[in-house]
């Protein structure tokens, strides 16, 4: 299976608890004004929100208990994390402040890396292990891989890469389509083949007729059993 594709196991629904509302705001910090064009969200899942353009108040509604990580991002801005436990009762966050990146000079389009011919080679490389090569990733599409900064390492044969935006992934095996900001990308394609990347994921069911509709279903309860997921699932109850 893919690797990306291993993140739907994390989240897949197959127990009914109480649900609570995780509510808060996101401000600048420069100024303590709402930050416009912000994203809420909650890592491996499909919950997210807009923060409201005048109080920066928002609301993640029907949270199941667990343990996750909240993701604030915004245009121009650092990425924000935290750590959130829910056990049913709602909870009211105190202010989330976002802090402004700093300025990056355009990168020179004449490097031998950003020539179209070097970009596919290591969107090439990209895709074979981020993605993987199952016949489940061979559904996955890349929707916008210009939003990828990749660099590869003649020396040490290192691909790395990371993303200023959402990498989006159209999957029409499971019926989702991700939304990715990776953190960080190494592969390491030398004689000893390894590759590391961490960052955070927004999943958005994909709409379609009833019978589609099923079939993904189906899909995505193939995918979870025996999954890691599946297994302390199991353990829990």
């Amino acid at each position: 299976m893919g690797r990306v594709l291993l993140l739907i196991l994390v989240f897949f629904p197959f127990a009914v608890f109480s649900q609570a509302t995780i509510s808060g705001k996101v401000v600048n910090q420069a100024g303590g004004k709402p930050v416009a064009g912000a994203t809420v969200f909650l890592n491996n899942t499909t919950i997210t929100g807009k923060p409201a353009p005048v109080s920066g108040a928002f609301a993640l509604k029907n949270v199941k208990p667990g343990h996750y990580d909240l993701v604030v991002t915004a245009p121009g801005f650092g990425i924000y994390a935290q750590s959130v436990n829910v056990d049913g009762r709602n909870i009211t966050l105190q202010a989330i402040t976002l802090t402004a990146k700093l300025p990056v000079a355009a990168p020179d389009v004449s490097l031998p890396e950003n020539s179209p011919t070097v970009f596919n080679k290591n969107l090439g490389l990209f895709k074979s292990e981020f993605l993987g090569s199952s016949s489940r990733a061979k559904e996955c599409k890349i929707e916008n891989p210009d939003v990828l900064e990749m660099r590869y390492d003649e020396h040490t044969s290192t691909l790395t890469a990371a993303t200023n935006d959402f990498l989006v992934i159209t999957n029409n095996g499971l019926g989702y389509k991700v939304r990715y900001l990776i953190k960080k990308f190494s592969l390491s394609n030398g004689e000893e083949r390894s590759v590391s990347y961490s960052g955070y994921a927004l999943f958005e069911k994909l709409k379609g007729p009833a019978r589609q509709e099923q079939v993904w279903q189906e899909g995505r309860q193939e995918a979870y059993e025996g999954s890691p997921a599946h297994f302390l699932s199991a353990a829990v109850n």
